[in-house]
């Protein structure tokens, strides 16, 4: 068996956003062939609006109510795809 070597392929930012919003599970990504990072300043949502609508948009692993929000101000953000060749 022959295995082709592979390469790191940078993602654009548009690119690594779309993948990251195909993620069915929270925004932590294990998905084979391709890695997204997102860096930025985290803050506690405190506001009663943003976490009612946070409540409606996301579902927490953890058959356990959501009783805290983080919300990542986006600084960074990096990706790479595995490619052959």
């Amino acid at each position: 068996m022959t295995i082709e070597p592979r390469r790191l392929r940078p993602l654009a930012q548009d690119e690594a956003f779309r993948r990251l919003a195909s993620v069915p599970v929270g925004r932590l990504a294990f998905n084979a062939g391709w890695s997204v990072v997102v860096t930025g300043f985290a803050t506690l949502i405190d506001d009663s609006v943003q976490l009612d609508r946070y409540e409606r948009l996301l579902h927490p692993w953890l058959a356990k109510e959501l009783t805290e929000v983080i919300r990542i101000d986006v600084e960074i953000v990096t990706g790479y795809e595995l490619v052959v060749g």
